[in-house]
């Protein structure tokens, strides 16, 4: 279960990465676009109610 989470934060880690190099007319383009998508994915799931699933 641990491994689909991994699987899951750092795709929506990547797409939010792509998401805002696009806004941003390439301003945050590979690691640092990467690592901005991760932080709002991190934050996003020890926010949200199924971060409490046991």
């Amino acid at each position: 279960m641990d491994f689909i989470s991994d699987v899951v934060i750092k795709l929506l880690a990547h797409r939010i990465g792509v998401l805002l190099s696009l806004l941003t007319g390439g301003r945050f383009k590979g690691e640092s676009g990467f690592a901005w998508g991760l932080a709002v994915a991190i934050g996003a799931w020890y926010c949200s109610p199924l971060s409490q699933l046991p």
